[in-house]
């Protein structure tokens, strides 16, 4: 698999935290990354990983979803990584 946006999970979820916490900072809480060890080297913090930005936005985005469908909404907007071809 070809990572075509090399941010890592851990990277991302910071930058996830800080936008769901400014709405429901319970569910931010919640959001914790999920490391896969890979070839790909992440461009903000030099880890290697084997999850891309979609697989991970994906996930917290369905977490998302399920406690607060409005945030989901802005958070799809910010947080898109071709999320809206599989989910509108």
């Amino acid at each position: 698999m070809i990572i075509t946006n090399p941010v890592c999970p851990d990277c991302l979820s910071t930058e996830m935290k800080v936008f769901v916490a400014e709405v429901d900072p319970e569910l931010a809480n919640q959001i914790s990354p999920f490391h896969v060890p890979g070839d790909t080297t992440c461009i903000q913090c030099g880890i290697t990983m084997g999850l891309c930005a979609h697989c991970s936005c994906k996930d917290i985005y369905l977490q998302v979803k399920d406690t607060n469908p409005t945030l989901a909404k802005d958070f799809m907007g910010r947080f898109d990584y071709d999320l809206r071809k599989n989910f509108m």
